[in-house]
């Protein structure tokens, strides 16, 4: 847990990077604001007639209006805004390291990577199609020195129109053989390419999946018990658990999530992080210990 004065010390270093996010921001709006003005005053110098002739007289009030009014508004707005990169790229990785610090463990943080995405596709827990943006990113090794990583993240699809959101919240990956193909879902079906399930009618609440051919096994028991004790979280809006060769994955979604920015930043606030990434620790060993059942 934080002391007063190590919150206090912390606390001021995340206002002096918010204050430089929010700077930048403002900066950016302030030159969108700017390039606006101009444009409308070398259209008006361009073509000074543009009133005279009623079929042209609306163009640049509606369209210049909008432009104007647009980039006044993200201006103003940028001023009480509150970035969350400063949240993730720098006190997620301070908390991280008090973590490792407090517990004895070691964990590695990463932010925004462009690289660690693959997870979806070997999952098949969703489109395999879908973009992946990953805020956060916390591998190591359990106990028993099974690989793991814990992404929050955000997977969608757009249509060139609208974006789908599929999934956003905590995604875990655990490299550990659990002996078994299953599926169990809140909602939707395996995305898994090349694999065949079949909906098992028995459950209810939930949607569970085996390969063709296959039937439930005790094991299989183990992780749909997981499922439900994992729904009993009043927090968690959808789950989904899936095992595939030697690897298992599961994501959670939330109705408040408890890792993004936070306008009221307390000492609670920073226990708060402090114990969820705890906690998403000691989920990874529960999992571990699942494939021991």
């Amino acid at each position: 847990m934080y002391t007063t004065s190590e919150f206090e010390r912390l606390k001021d270093d995340l206002n002096i990077e918010l204050k430089k996010a929010n700077t930048i921001l403002k900066k950016l709006w302030g030159i969108l604001f700017l390039v606006v003005v101009i444009l409308i005053v070398v259209f008006l110098l361009l073509f000074p007639n543009q009133f005279k002739n009623s079929e042209t007289a609306w163009i640049l009030p509606v369209y210049g209006g909008i432009f104007l009014l647009v980039t006044l508004v993200g201006y103003i707005v940028s001023y009480s805004y509150i970035s969350e990169k400063p949240f993730f790229s720098f006190l997620f990785p301070k908390i991280i390291e008090k973590l490792n610090f407090d517990e004895g463990l070691f964990l590695e943080y990463q932010s925004f990577t462009k690289t660690e995405k693959d997870f979806n596709k070997v999952g098949g827990l969703f489109t395999r199609i879908a973009s992946v943006k990953v805020r956060r990113h916390i591998k190591g090794y359990t106990e028993n020195q099974h690989q793991f990583d814990i992404y929050d993240c955000t997977l969608s699809t757009s249509n060139g129109k609208s974006q789908t959101v599929h999934f956003d919240g905590v995604y875990y990956r655990l490299k550990k053989e659990f002996r078994t193909s299953i599926q169990i879902r809140t909602n939707g079906s395996p995305k898994l390419k090349g694999v065949k399930f079949k909906k098992q009618d028995q459950f209810e609440n939930m949607k569970v999946y085996k390969l063709e051919n296959d039937s439930i096994t005790n094991r299989d028991t183990t992780l749909i018990n997981y499922f439900e004790k994992l729904k009993r979280n009043e927090n968690h809006k959808r789950i989904y658990i899936g095992t595939i060769d030697d690897e298992l994955h599961i994501a959670t979604s939330f109705k408040k999530h408890p890792c993004r920015k936070n306008k009221t930043i307390t000492i609670d606030t920073f226990n708060t992080y402090l114990n969820r990434f705890l906690d998403e620790y000691k989920i990874v060993q529960e999992l571990e210990d699942l494939g021991s059942y």
